[in-house]
């Protein structure tokens, strides 16, 4: 587990990096963050578009609203197997189109492109075991990143009672009486398409140990 130190050192050199400012940098970055391997969270297949991938994980980014580099990590966990539930809906689609070409200007292609694909192999089924467990992933994924969260605004509310304002404010980076306007390393999720987004100004989140008290 990071010391108190390191957390500040992080935060500190998170608040000097502003990332790309102009679109050909944030394209560039962009392609730079996408990688092609087994074991990377952002494997992409080539008609994939990493572009697509990044508004996908600024959207889960802006929902979710991380307040850790860890908290950060667990929602990127959450966009990719959103990701990968939306490529195997994709990958149904296209083996069914496939499927139905072969059937052209039949009514009922649609039904017999199933039952040909049911009865000839297990495409659909292993497409279907995947987005199962893609699904799986993503809603585990979830469960962890809520999970994380709790215990996080659980020792917040044991700071506020055991540090002092100063103290509580340089493990936080914020007042004991302030709550986080953004979301962690928001000032790098601009999207090409978004120049000086802002990010969204919510109303103070609730802490559920005090609500509890």
């Amino acid at each position: 587990m990071a010391t108190d130190k390191q957390i500040e050192a992080s935060r500190r050199n998170g608040a000097r990096s502003h990332g790309p400012v102009t679109p050909e940098g944030k394209q560039q970055s962009s392609r730079n963050a996408t990688k092609h391997g087994l074991c990377s969270r952002r494997m992409l297949l080539p008609d994939e578009s990493p572009e697509k991938l990044r508004e996908l994980e600024v959207f889960w980014l802006r929902q979710l609203w991380p307040q850790t580099h860890a908290e950060r990590e667990l929602v990127l966990n959450v966009a990719s197997a959103a990701w990968r539930m939306q490529r195997y809906e994709r990958l149904e689609a296209s083996v069914m189109s496939i499927e139905m070409a072969t059937h052209p200007e039949d009514p009922e292609a649609a039904g017999r492109a199933f039952l040909s694909l049911a009865n000839t192999g297990r495409g659909l089924d292993l497409i279907n075991r995947y987005a199962t467990r893609a699904r799986r992933e993503f809603e585990h994924a979830l469960e962890t990143y809520h999970e994380t969260v709790r215990l996080r605004r659980k020792e917040m509310s044991r700071d506020k009672v055991d540090m002092s304002n100063e103290d509580y404010k340089e493990k936080w980076g914020i007042g004991q009486e302030g709550y986080c306007n953004g979301y962690w390393g928001q000032e790098l999720d601009d999207l090409p398409n978004e120049p000086g987004f802002t990010g969204i100004i919510p109303d103070p989140p609730v802490d559920e140990d005090e609500q509890a008290a």
